[in-house]
């Protein structure tokens, strides 16, 4: 769901740099959690972090989205101008990550592409974090002119 959000400049420039800086801190500590081999959490940090500099670019464009699937903020991201091919591409990898929001939390969660805990390895947690990384890698050029990298 999207939501037209009219605020002052200020207001905006704010609410993107708290969306950036809870995106990077979940994206620190996904990187952190796969060192550590903490595999089924640094999928789930992974997800949020793409999810969270997502939400802030679709802030930056004065939408506000609630919701947490990968594959509906990009395509409402590339609504917004941002360049969005390669993830298109990529759509399954896209979706896997997207899982990674109920599945490792919750066992009992049968989404589309629901793993077991003891199913989760460095390689998948890898793939999880390389996604992400090419949307921050995407956003963050968006996003240059709001935020301090």
């Amino acid at each position: 769901m999207a939501l037209n959000f009219k605020a002052k400049k200020g207001e905006l420039i704010q609410s993107v740099k708290e969306c950036y800086v809870m995106a990077k801190h979940d994206l620190e500590k996904a990187e952190d959690d796969l060192k550590r081999g903490w595999f089924s959490d640094s999928c789930f940090f992974s997800q949020q972090a793409a999810e969270k500099i997502l939400k802030a670019f679709l802030r930056s464009q004065g939408v506000v989205v609630r919701g947490h699937r990968l594959e509906k903020l990009i395509l409402l991201a590339g609504k917004q101008g941002l360049n969005i091919d390669e993830f298109l591409k990529m759509k399954g990898k896209v979706e896997e990550l997207s899982e990674q929001y109920m599945s490792p939390r919750y066992p009992n969660f049968k989404g589309r592409t629901a793993r077991k805990l003891e199913e989760y390895d460095r390689l998948f947690a890898e793939s999880c974090l390389e996604v992400t990384m090419k949307i921050w890698e995407r956003v963050i050029e968006k996003l240059k002119g709001l935020i301090s990298e």
